[in-house]
């Protein structure tokens, strides 16, 4: 059994054949995330990825997966890492768990149970070109540095649905054109002001009423939480107490710019710049900036 540690839908994701180089900017990116300066050597952890060298002797290698989007993600570079390294790609097989429509908490595959799984019974299949297609393309899409591969991706119908609707989620990554906030830390300030003060409550909620294919860990949702206050920002969107490197102890609440950008009526981005990662597209203050609108991306003029 193979298992990945890394949920490869936050951080920097770059288009490159250069495997060495590419595992060397998550595995630095994840180990940031979820290392606190300081951190005693052996405290540390390292979410680790697909280990290749297993794959080259694996036949077949069954997907198991569920419609949220770091497991399709995974299987789109999977498909992708057959064809850099010259697999066949019959040995694949695809589990694709379809979740209930009476089940209103978003599944990931380490969720569901044996009996649910005994209950739904799902077959491996064998991904024909037409979906080989499909996922590639997906993947070009999320780690292409411009942010109109993605647009053009979810625009176009695709013949694989649980991977299409996964992509889509992207789009609310970006930063909305009137509050310059992303789906996510739009939710964070909602939170924020509801449940409030304790970070805690905020990420429970934030997370635990999130029914998108979007699903994010606790770890990255706080670091977003704490980088929208000082000093991490000009004008702090949240006034932060306690201990900001710990989710238990530490308290938020929502500044008089944090209460203006929630109501849409101050930009997040035009006052603080961004420096953001989606897939392959880094977002900074330094180039022109694509935002959102609705369901659809804004490119610059």
């Amino acid at each position: 059994m193979l298992v990945t540690e890394d949920p490869l839908s936050y951080g920097p994701v770059p288009s490159t054949t250069d495997l060495d180089a590419w595992r060397s900017v998550r595995e630095r990116y994840l180990s940031e995330l979820f290392n606190r300066p300081g951190e005693p050597p052996e405290d540390e952890y390292h979410p680790k990825g697909l280990d290749t060298e297993r794959l080259l002797g694996a036949d077949p290698v069954v997907v198991w997966l569920a419609g949220v989007l770091p497991e399709q993600l995974m299987l789109a570079q999977l498909v992708v890492l057959f064809e850099q390294l010259c697999l066949d790609e019959t040995r694949l097989r695809v589990v694709q768990v379809e979740q209930p429509a009476n089940v209103e908490v978003t599944w990931k595959i380490s969720s569901i149970s044996p009996d649910q799984l005994q209950r739904l019974s799902p077959k491996p299949q064998v991904p024909d070109a037409d979906q080989l297609r499909e996922i590639k393309r997906a993947w070009r899409a999320y780690t292409s540095s411009e942010p109109s591969d993605l647009a053009t991706y979810v625009a176009e119908p695709g013949c694989l649905p649980f991977l299409h609707r996964a992509m889509r989620q992207l789009v609310y990554r970006y930063p909305h054109v009137q509050s310059g906030t992303s789906i996510w830390d739009e939710r964070l300030l909602h939170y924020a002001q509801e449940r409030g003060p304790r970070a805690m409550r905020v990420l429970g909620h934030t997370i635990g009423n999130n029914d998108t294919p979007d699903w994010i860990d606790d770890v990255y949702l706080f670091r977003r939480l704490v980088s929208l206050s000082a000093p991490a920002v000009t004008s702090p969107l949240l006034s932060a107490t306690g201990d900001t490197e710990r989710l238990r102890e530490c308290k938020v609440e929502l500044t008089p710019f944090g209460e203006a950008v929630l109501a849409g009526e101050a930009n997040h981005v035009l006052e603080n710049g961004i420096d953001d990662w989606i897939g392959g597209v880094h977002l900074t203050s330094e180039s022109p900036i694509t935002f959102r609108d609705g369901d659809t991306l804004v490119m610059p003029a």
